[in-house]
Formats: structure tokens, sequence, C-alpha cells
């Protein structure tokens, strides 16, 4: 790009230019004024008021020469050089400013400086030995009051926020040792203006703003695109021309590079782009945008432009004042709206509608009430920029603007119609003009000594600088995208519901990278935005909040940003209420355009038929077996119906489950069924509907499963009814997804039941041994031998199905078992020690008359002689003795090993029977004794006989 090295600046070399015949009249009263001074060594102060570029400093450099031109000393400083660094009164005050002065001249007479720089301080050294005496008249000219005088105000001490009030009244009097002319922003007027001691004794000078017809006629076709590109400012209108001349070679047919390099050459106007460049370059038609921008005027054709939701150009009637009476149309508006200000606001709007209007005399008359409501806006801009503070007429726009915009702007159309006829056209909608040209009034730093970057580093130790609660979205601001990075690490678990948006707001100059995992997650549910606002509205905010924080001494962060916004329009710093007021709407029109639209909560069960089992608890395992509802696998689906399909046959297993209220009867239940029309298995009807309304988000949430705790993550749906399922869906994405650990868990079940099974079948088999111990007189049951079958079945569906199915199904089957195990278990516990109890209380006695009746076998013939009785007549009737024993004890049936009866009169009974047997016995040893001793006595008569 070509460059022109222009100096644009205030410069001590460049000649003061009149633009208007006003400024030529300003500028030769103040040589009269300097010329009295001179000449009688007194006079009242002069003010000269005027906003940022409006041309104070280069017409302070004009009467600063002037002034050694006509045999006085100037002095031009900047306030801050002449405050004192103590705190001191009024009259303390003047004494020291006259110190400094006469300390200032002696420095020049030795060449040096203490109050100036650069080529002014070079420009009065080098006239100092032009002028002859130690009496000559010194001026002091005090530019950039607004930076500091706050300053000055909390210095020098006052009851009334006077400080200069003595030096004002000395000036007057000639008695201060030097002549004074001050330079003021309007608005900052205001608060030296409040100091009632030194109001009405010194010369306001008003510096006007150059209205846009004087643009048109010096600079033709671009003179309303160099009005609102300066603003109306003295300074930089031939920059501005130079700039567009010099690297444009086709003004109508700039490109959007070239127009980018336009904006970067202009730079800013009072801290705010001249141009926003970034709002153009959003702009998709921007070739019929650019016939608009140009001219910066109105056309009778060319349609509409939006660009998304922003209205770029928009339809207007276009009013001829050829007669120029546009301002009688707005004063008869305003004095039928019951305004009071009707003269100042009349101005100020007709120079707004002069800067958009033709060379002919077209001005555009927008439709739209909020056009109107803007207008006043810029209105507002240029009253307190070039004005300073007016109460009533600040007022008057606040009630049209809130309260009566929309009749105000019908007024000025029906008021225009009566005028002359109306005709449609298009123009730059006001709103965007507005966007394109903000006023400098509007400039972000709210605090005009410190620079932004100053501000920034301050802030340094705040995570975050503030909040907002905005349509359902919560924004935090952040100093810069590291503070975003921790934040997000340590804080994106609280937004996972999905009802829950974030907004990170990027007050730094560089991009987040690294985004935290989980974070990511959001930003792809499209929850969380990170979002770096333009150059002036992120300068604006750190502003803002370091101002809230070191200039009102209130915390950060700022819990409501929007609320703290609003509260502080009522300061009564009316520059800094414009800025707050204009950067508030600015914050809601970005909000408005970057923020997302929440999406609509998806975790839902569309179909919740069947799903009241489920969340009132009549079903048992609900997250485990919504889980399941993911799993689609024949061999899962068969495994869980075989097993289902066992249990449901158990006794005592599934009715003390049922009581116990393990919950796996009803899980089992709802888990697979046969499905009549494929003829197959297949998961239950409600698990069907979680699988269609969940599966396809089950990607989605495996990103972020792995981050989260189950607790957090049950958190993320809005349906209270899709936690238990979202249970389900960790367990099936995570806890239970592990194959290693599947397969542990899975053999530790199965090896656990394996372990009951075999102890039910010991205990069988001494049961059985126990039986026949009594004859099967008495037999022994328990609830667990009917299951035990069915167990044995149920470990060998496990066996077989133990490399077919699942991780999942692997822990489902090992949970059910488990559960059932700790029904199993304890009960099986009761029985083997109820069991042996029983047998060791019986088992002796049941032996001893066993013991006795076999002995039977072994009587001797003569003992069943002598008893009348054969053999099989003793035995049978002690075998039916025992067993009438038994049968009364088990009441003919069988002895439940849960509640045994009492067996002491069992134990007597067969200790009666064992008692008889063994007298029996005794009777049988009596007999054989006897025969014994028959034939040992046979033998000695036969040994008598014989002799």
């Amino acid at each position: 790009m070509n460059e022109k090295v222009v100096s644009y600046e205030a410069d001590l070399n460049q000649e003061y230019e009149t633009l208007t015949e006003k400024h030529g009249t300003i500028k030769s009263q103040l040589e009269k004024t300097l010329s009295h001074y001179l000449k009688e060594r007194k006079g009242k102060p002069v003010t000269i008021q005027g906003p940022y570029g409006s041309g104070k400093t280069q017409l302070l450099y004009h009467l600063f020469k002037f002034t050694w031109k006509n045999g006085g000393i100037g002095i031009y400083t900047h306030l801050e050089k002449i405050i004192s660094e103590r705190e001191i009164g009024p009259s303390k005050y003047a004494d020291y400013l006259r110190e400094l002065v006469n300390e200032e001249v002696d420095l020049l007479r030795k060449s040096e400086s203490k109050l100036m720089a650069g080529k002014v301080k070079d420009y009065a050294i080098s006239r100092i030995e032009q002028i002859n005496g130690e009496n000559s008249c010194i001026v002091l000219f005090i530019d950039e009051i607004e930076q500091r005088y706050k300053l000055l105000d909390e210095t020098v001490k006052t009851d009334d926020h006077s400080p200069m009030r003595e030096v004002i009244a000395r000036v007057n009097k000639g008695e201060s040792g030097f002549y004074l002319i001050l330079a003021f922003a309007p608005v900052s007027f205001y608060e030296f203006s409040k100091g009632e001691a030194q109001t009405g004794r010194f010369l306001p000078i008003i510096l006007p703003i150059v209205e846009p017809k004087t643009f048109r006629k010096k600079f033709k076709e671009i003179g309303n695109l160099i009005w609102w590109v300066g603003r109306g400012r003295y300074r930089g209108i031939l920059r501005i021309q130079d700039i567009l001349k010099t690297n444009v070679p086709d003004i109508n047919k700039i490109s959007k590079k070239e127009l980018f390099d336009v904006c970067h050459s202009i730079g800013s106007i009072g801290g705010v782009p001249a141009l926003d460049f970034e709002s153009i370059d959003k702009i998709d038609a921007f070739e019929d945008f650019r016939s608009f921008l140009i001219p910066v005027e109105p056309k009778e054709s060319g349609g509409e432009i939006h660009s998304g939701a922003i209205k770029i150009v928009e339809k207007c009637e276009l009013y001829e004042d050829k007669k120029h009476n546009l301002n009688d149309v707005l004063e008869k508006s305003l004095r039928s709206s019951e305004v009071s200000e009707v003269t100042n606001i009349s101005y100020y709007l007709s120079v707004i509608l002069d800067g958009l209007s033709t060379s002919e005399g077209k001005v555009p008359l927008f439709t739209n009430a909020d056009d109107w409501k803007e207008l006043l806006n810029m209105v507002e801009d240029i009253m307190l920029e070039f004005g300073g503070e007016n109460k009533l007429a600040l007022e008057d726009l606040r009630k049209l603007r809130d309260n009566n915009i929309s009749n105000f702007s019908y007024k000025i159309r029906r008021n225009a119609e009566n005028i002359g006829v109306l005709q449609e056209g298009y123009c730059i909608a006001p709103k965007f003009l507005h966007t394109l040209f903000p006023f400098p009034i509007s400039s972000p730093n709210l605090i005009s000594d410190k620079k932004i970057e100053e501000q920034r580093e301050n802030l340094g130790d705040q995570t975050y600088l503030g909040r907002e609660e905005y349509k359902g979205i919560s924004i935090f601001f952040f100093l810069n995208e590291n503070k975003i990075r921790d934040f997000l690490v340590q804080e994106s678990k609280n937004f996972l519901k999905e009802t829950k948006g974030l907004v990170a707001v990027n007050l730094g100059k560089s991009k987040i990278n690294n985004v935290p995992k989980l974070a990511r997650w959001l930003q792809n549910q499209g929850r969380l935005k990170i979002i770096t606002p333009s150059g002036a509205l992120m300068d604006f905010l750190v502003s803002f909040f370091y101002w809230v924080r070191d200039e009102k001494r209130e915390n950060l962060p700022i819990n409501s940003l929007s609320e703290k916004l609003t509260e502080n329009q009522s300061i009564p710093e009316k520059d800094k209420v414009r800025k707050i007021a204009y950067y508030n709407s600015r914050v809601k029109e970005y909000f408005d355009s970057e923020l997302p639209k929440l999406p609509s909560s998806k975790y839902i069960l569309s179909n919740k038929t069947g799903f009241d089992d489920f969340k009132t608890g009549r079903v048992g395992f609900v997250p485990e077996i919504t889980g399941f509802s993911f799993v689609d696998g024949k061999n899962d689906w068969e495994v869980i119906y075989r097993f289902r399909d066992e249990f449901e046959k158990t006794q005592f297993i599934r009715k003390e489950s049922t009581n116990e209220k393990t919950g796996v009867p009803s899980a089992v239940e709802k888990l697979v069924v046969v499905d009549k029309k494929i003829k197959g298995i297949t998961t239950g009807a409600v698990l069907k509907r979680i699988s269609h309304s969940f599966s396809k988000y089950l990607p989605d949430l495996n990103e972020v499963v792995g981050e989260i705790s189950k607790d957090e993550f049950i958190t993320i749906p809005a349906d209270d009814d899709s936690e238990q399922i979202f249970e389900g869906i960790f367990l099936y994405l995570k806890e239970w997804k592990d194959p290693s650990k599947a397969g542990e868990k899975f053999r530790e079940v199965k090896s656990h039941w394996d372990e009951l099974r075999s102890r039910i079948d010991e205990l069988s088999k001494k049961m059985r041994e126990f039986e026949k111990l009594t004859d099967e007189n008495s037999l022994l049951t328990h609830r667990l031998e009917a299951d035990k079958a069915i167990i044995v079945n149920i470990g060998k569906i496990l066996s077989n199905y133990q490399t077919k199915i699942s991780p999942y199904t692997k822990f489902l089957l090992s949970t059910f078992i488990e559960k059932t195990v700790e029904v199993v278990e304890p009960k099986l516990n009761e029985i083997e020690k109820r069991f042996s109890e029983f047998q060791n209380s019986v088992k002796d006695k049941i032996e001893e008359y066993k013991s006795a009746f076999e002995n039977v076998e072994a009587f001797e013939k003569d003992t069943f002689v002598w008893i009348n009785k054969s053999k099989d007549e003793i035995s049978k009737e002690f075998q039916q003795e025992f067993k009438d024993v038994c049968q009364d004890f088990t009441k003919e049936g069988k002895i439940d090993l849960e509640n045994v009866p009492d067996a002491e009169l069992f134990i007597v009974s067969v200790e009666e029977i064992a008692d008889k047997l063994c007298i029996l016995g005794g009777i049988n040893e009596c007999i054989k004794q006897c025969k014994t001793k028959a034939l040992e006595i046979n033998k000695k008569l036969g040994e008598w006989e014989a002799k």
C-alpha cells in the first residue's frame, strides 16, 4: 500500500486553519483578548472548550506563538505538571503556581525547561533572548485539564471544589504574575464549573462542531464520509482526505482490503475507531453496501441489506429539504412532544440528519421508532462532546427515547408530509451507522490518565472479573485465555446439566488453545462458547472492571455486570455515564449476536409407558437393567433369558429374594422376553424404548463419561426420570466396560456359586446318611433342597456362556448371582448349623439303638424260646416301635431343618427302646451263660459217671 507521510496531529509548525466563519471569529477574538492582556496586564482568563480532535491544542499553539510574537512569554504545559505534590489550600496553590511560572522563565533563560518539552520548549528557548526586562507579560497555556483535574481537586483543598478560585481571582485583578488560558473537554469543564467560586470569572470559548454541509462543499461526494470519519472535528479532516486519495485510486470502487488499509491508517479518534472495519468485514453483500457507505447518503433504490440479524441498510422516506426548513419540522415535532430544550436538541439532530443528506437536500426520515431512538443517542453523544453537561437537554432526550419515541417519530414524518411529498428510499440503518462511527465520548477508557494495558495488568490477580446470567446462559468475563483455561479445568463440571450454558468472554489478545477435554465436550454440545469481543468493547470491559475495583473500591468479581452497568448510569460524571450507557447497549447487542441458543433438552425418554415401575421402585436394579438396554448380542439376551427361566423355577430362592426385596425377581422379569413376531429372544419393551431414545447419544456421552464421576454424570439430563437411565449409561460406558474386570468378577462369582452348590450337595449327602441311620423313618428336608437342581442348572449356564457374552452382561449376571448368594448363603449356613445341632443331639442315641438292635441277630435260639418269640417277631416289634417313635417325632412327615421339633421326647423314647433291647440282650447273655454252665455241669456229670 502506498503511504503518504503527513503530520496531521496538532503541530507547532502548522498554521491554525479557520474552516468556518465561526472558527475565524474565535481566532480573532482570542488574539484581541491576548493583545489586551499584553497591554493592560490583567483580564479575564480564557477557557477553551471542545471535544477531542476539535482543534483545542492547535489553537493553543497558535496563541502560544502569538504571545511570543507580540512580546510576551508563552508557557505551554499540561495540568499534571503544575499540581503540587502535597495538599495545600487555594491561596497557597496560587502562590505555588506563581513561583513555578517564575522558575520556568528563569530556566528558559538558561535554555532549560521544567514545564515544556519538544517543539514548544525549543520555540520558547529560541525566543526568550528577544524578550527584554524582568517585567515581561507571561501567559500560561494549560492543556489536557480533563486528564488530571480530579487530582488537582483532591490536592487543593476547598469546601466547594474550586481549586483554582484564588488563581483565577488574581488573574482577574492582575495580581497573579501571569495570564491564564485553559483548554477543556466540555464534559470535564462541567467538573470545573461545579466550583462556584471559579465560575463567572473567565471568558468561555466553545469550539463549534463543523457541520456536514461544510464538508460536502469542500470535499464533494465524500464530504459526508469525511464528516462521519472525523465526527465533525477540526483535526484530521485533511488527513482523512489525503489517506483516501493516496490509497484508493477510485473511491467508488474501493475494495474491502483497501478499506481495511484506510481504516488502519486513519487509526482512532479519541480512543474509538474512526471507522469500525470489523463491522464492515461481517457484511457479505459488501459491493451493495459500498454504494451507501462512500457518500453516506440515502438512495432512491437499492433494497435493504442484512448481515444475519443485523440490519445494515433499511427502507426509509426521503424528505426534500430545498427550502431548508428541516429545522422547522424538527422543532415543531419536539414542541408537540413537550420538550423544553427544543433549539438545542433540534440543532444537533439536524446536524446528524445533515450528515446523512444528499447534496440536493434529500434527508432520510426513518419509519422505525428504534431508528429515531438511535439518532437521539448520537445527539446525546454530540451534545456531551461539544456542548458539555446540559441537564435539561439530557433529561428531554431520555424522556423522548424511553417514553415517547414512537409518537415523536410519527410526528416528524407527519409534519414533513405537511410541507412536501415524501418518497421511498434506502439508507444506512442508524444503529449500524452508530456502530460504524462510534463517537469519542464512547472511548472505552474510563480512566483517561491510565492506559488500558496498565489497567489490564492490575487485574491479573482475579480468576474471573465478573459474571452475568443472560437468557439462561451463564457468562463469565476473564482477563485472558489462561484464566479461562484454569476456570474451565475447575468449573466445567458445574455446567453439565443440559439446560445450562456457559459463555467465557475472553478479554485477552490471544485465542485459547488446548481447551480441557470436558470443556471441549461442552463446546461440541453447543453449551460452551468462548467469545472475544472487538477491540473497543474489550477495552471498555477491562476498563470498567478496573474502574469498579480501583476507583469505586468495590470487590471483584461483579455478580451481575448488567446491574452494575445500569447502577453506574446514575453517577455524577456525565462523560462516564454516557460511555457506560453506550457500551451497555453494545454489550447487549454483542450478546444477542454472539451468545449461543441453548439446544433443547434431548435426554428424554420419548415413550414412558411402563417406566413408572422403574422410577417408583417396583423394579429392582433399575440402573443396571437400563444399561442392558444398549447390549445388542444374541448370546447376551439368551443367557439372561435362561437365567431368568431357571430363577423363576426356584421356590425358596425366588420367594426369599422377593421377601428380602433384593430386586432380582422384578429385574429379570423386565430384561428379556420371547418375541413372537421374530420367534426369538429380545430385550423387554421398556428397555427397547430406552434404547430407542438414548442409543444415538452414546457416542457423545462416551466422550465425557471418563472425565467425571457417576454423581456428576447423572446431572446431565434435565428430565429427572432420565437420571436413573444415565446411571445405567454410566455403567454401560464406563463401570462395566472393562473385559478383564468383567471376566475376573464373573469368575469370582461363579466360583462362589459353585461352592454353594457343593455345600448343598454335601449337606444332602449327610442328610441321606442320617435318614439311612434311621432306617428312612426320619426323613429330612429344607427349602433349598427344592432348588438344588436349579442351582446346578444355573451353574451350568454360567459355565456355558462364560466366553460368549459381553463384559456388561457378565457384570449384570454377576450382580444378580451375588445378590442371590446373599439370600442363599445365610440360609444354607443356618440349615447346616441346625442340621449339625440336631444330628449331634440324636445321633448317639440312635446309634445306641441301632447297635442294640443289630445284636438281636446274634441272640441264642433258646433266648427266643424262653421269650416265646421268634427272631423276626422280635425284630419287627422293635423296628415298629422305633418307627412309631420316629413317626411320632416327625408327625409322619419330614423334619424341616429350618424348624426342627423338640427332640427330647424322641431321644427318651429311642433310649427306652435301646434299653429294652439291652434287657433282651441281658436275657440273651444270661441264657447264654446258663447254657455254658449247663454244659459245664453235663461235662462234670459225665466225668463223675465215668468214675
